[in-house]
C-alpha cells in the first residue's frame, strides 16, 4: 500500500520545513523536527509490519500539529501556521488510512473462534 510511503514523505517534509521556510533557530525549528521525527519513526514501523497502535500516534501527532499554532501562539508566522495546519490534516488522514489498512491486512491477531 502506497500510504506507508506517503507517511515517510510527510515526515521528511516536516524535517525539511525549517530549512525550506527559513524558520529561525528556536521553538519553531525544533517543533517541526520533533513532529517530523515521530512521523518518520511511526511510518517506518509500517514498512516492517502492520500495527494499529502506530495509527493512533499519527492521529495524535497530526492533531497536535494542527492545534500547536494556537497552543504555542505562533499565529503570526504564516509559513509555520499554514504548514502545521495543512500537514496536520494530512497526518490525521494518514493515521486513519493506515489504521484501516492494518485491520484489512491483519494488523492484530484475532482470537480463534470456538
Amino acid at each position: 500500500m502506497k500510504t506507508r510511503y506517503l507517511g515517510l514523505l510527510v515526515g521528511v517534509w516536516y524535517l525539511l520545513a525549517p530549512f525550506v521556510w527559513g524558520y529561525p533557530m528556536g521553538f519553531l525549528w525544533w517543533h517541526s523536527i520533533l513532529i517530523g521525527s515521530v512521523i518518520v519513526a511511526v511510518s517506518a514501523s509500517y514498512l516492517m509490519s502492520w500495527n494499529r497502535g502506530g495509527s493512533w500516534v499519527l492521529i495524535a501527532a497530526g492533531a497536535y500539529s494542527m492545534f500547536s499554532p494556537f497552543l504555542h501562539d505562533y499565529l503570526t508566522s504564516q509559513f509555520a501556521f499554514w504548514n502545521d495546519l495543512f500537514f496536520g490534516v494530512i497526518t490525521i488522514g494518514l493515521g486513519v488510512a493506515l489504521g484501516g489498512a492494518a485491520i484489512e491486512y491483519g494488523g492484530e491477531e484475532e482470537a480463534p473462534a470456538g
